[in-house]
């Protein structure tokens, strides 16, 4: 939700909404001049629970952002850092990507791996 309290469900990076929002932190100005993003002190572990991972945004992916979300088309980052095959977004959560890569079995396997742990043979005796 933005502001206003309007949602908005296009697929963008974790923590759009927060980036330059002057209640939570403040753009940085880097030798190069490029402008980054970064939180306040006392919002600084939103970057780990954001998944962010060092990564701190540009006042340009910024823009990028608002123009995605005007016009509500899905966008992960620049170079496709964030979404399921973002490399950011994959290497802060491993545990949910190794949950969803275990091998996969046949249901004629799943099924008969069931049945012998349903049915133990000292159940019939």
């Amino acid at each position: 939700r933005d502001r206003e309290g309007i949602e908005n469900h296009t697929p963008l990076p974790p923590g759009s909404v927060f980036i330059g929002d002057k209640n939570l932190g403040k753009w940085i100005t880097h030798p190069s001049g490029e402008k980054r993003w970064r939180f306040f002190g006392v919002y600084r572990n939103l970057v780990h629970f954001l998944g962010w991972q060092g990564f701190e945004p540009s006042l340009q992916l910024r823009n990028k952002i608002q123009i995605f979300m005007e016009q509500e088309k899905p966008f992960f980052g620049e170079n496709k850092e964030f979404g399921l095959t973002g490399t950011i977004t994959q290497t802060s959560f491993p545990a949910f990507f190794n949950r969803s890569n275990k091998s996969k079995i046949s249901s004629e396997t799943y099924f008969e791996r069931y049945l012998k742990q349903t049915f133990k043979e000292s159940d019939h005796e």
